[in-house]
């Protein structure tokens, strides 16, 4: 039963709360214990029918390789692998894959996209795999495709380029845009088995993607290098571990490219020791479009006649935030967490213009874009029977 503060009025109720807390209410929308075994789904695509087919070759091997190691150590039945090869590899079977109905996705499965080809971005379209067979794929119709499906976490991680195009992309189909934004000793665990929500990288920041035809694409390499890593001693969890991991990806993924395009300057070619290939790009950043977020949230309520302010501050900030808060108002207080634990921190709240300050437990809540009211910790201020 929720408790409820009762004033006659505002300033009654400032009065009371001297020697009153604020009420928060009981959470109705907690989340409930996993009723299924965690499942992971990976879908691999490689279009070696394109002019990168021994680069992609090398990725597809040293893909496979990265993925026996980690997945070996799941549970039998927690996972299955499909690749898309070659004539394949097209937008049709693409999506096929993700919204086929025979595939079962439940509230505890991990979809999983890894891609290697070209890509290119258009100035309406935005980012797409640009697929040899079956026309491109807009990279926003297939994150589309696995929300959808509502899967725990979605995961799209493509090595290809994301030059602009000097044409408009001619695609098959329209689409709606989305915009959104372990204690295991696994960091492949961290990452795909605890988190929830949407990751969606690329290997470059509107630019070309990297490799050549020996050791493959260099956005792989690392890819598969820092998924064998140990995981951070921190131990962070979900949300946290994807953004730790991202750093560490883009920062790596510059370094192997500086030190790759050294090599290839400076190769001797041919019996006369002709300088090598010159690169023309001075990085190969990674690109995020979409990273988990969680946010510690208030979900704050006026149950009483007449309108108040209401300043409020997070652990960690000095400044105040004041926010009106109108009759039957339903107002969401938040702060994105960087480490969330097993629930969100407390928040300092105090009514404008006065000293006393009460702290109100939050919620943590994983999703997509910014939370809402019904996300938060309620907490009424009202008056009572």
């Amino acid at each position: 039963m929720h408790r409820h503060l009762s004033p006659a009025s505002l300033l009654a109720l400032i009065a009371l709360l001297t020697s009153s807390a604020l009420a928060t209410a009981a959470d109705p929308q907690a989340p409930r214990a996993a009723t299924e075994p965690k499942k992971l789904c990976v879908l691999l695509a490689f279009d070696t029918e394109s002019n990168l087919s021994e680069s992609l070759q090398v990725d597809r091997k040293r893909m496979n390789a990265c993925l026996d190691r980690v997945l070996k150590r799941q549970p039998p039945g927690s996972y299955e692998v499909k690749e898309l090869v070659g004539k394949n590899a097209t937008r049709g079977e693409i999506l096929a894959y993700f919204r086929d109905p025979k595939l079962k996705v439940g509230p505890e499965t991990a979809l999983v996209f890894i891609y290697g080809g070209h890509g290119v971005t258009d100035d309406k379209l935005g980012h797409c795999l640009d697929l040899t067979y079956g026309g491109p794929l807009v990279r926003a119709e297939l994150r589309q495709a696995m929300e959808k499906r509502n899967p725990r976490l979605a995961v799209l991680l493509t090595d290809c380029c994301s030059t602009r195009s000097p044409n408009p992309v001619k695609t098959k189909g329209k689409y709606d845009d989305v915009k959104t934004a372990t204690r295991d000793a696994s960091l492949f665990n961290a990452l795909f088995m605890e988190s929830r929500g949407t990751v969606d990288i690329t290997a470059a920041t509107g630019n070309a993607s990297w490799g050549d035809d020996v050791n493959g694409g260099l956005f792989t390499r690392v890819l598969c290098r820092q998924l064998l890593a140990p995981p951070p001693r921190s131990g962070n969890e979900g949300t946290a571990a994807w953004k730790t991991f991202f750093n560490k990806l883009q920062k790596a993924t510059e370094d192997e490219f500086q030190v790759w395009k050294k090599q290839v300057e400076a190769a001797d070619r041919g019996t006369e020791g002709e300088r090598g290939e010159i690169v023309d790009a001075k990085t190969q950043k990674p690109q995020a479009y979409v990273l988990p977020q969680a946010f510690a949230v208030v979900g704050l309520a006026n149950k009483l006649s007449q309108p108040f302010k209401i300043e409020y501050r997070w652990p960690g900030q000095k400044e105040w935030k004041v926010t009106d808060v109108p009759v039957n108002g339903k107002v969401p207080l938040f702060v994105e967490v960087e480490n969330p634990g097993a629930e969100g921190g407390k928040l300092e709240l105090r009514f404008a213009g006065k000293d006393r300050v009460f702290l109100v437990k939050s919620k943590l809540w994983k999703g997509r874009g910014d939370p809402s009211f019904a996300d938060g910790q309620l907490t009424e201020i009202g008056r009572g029977k």
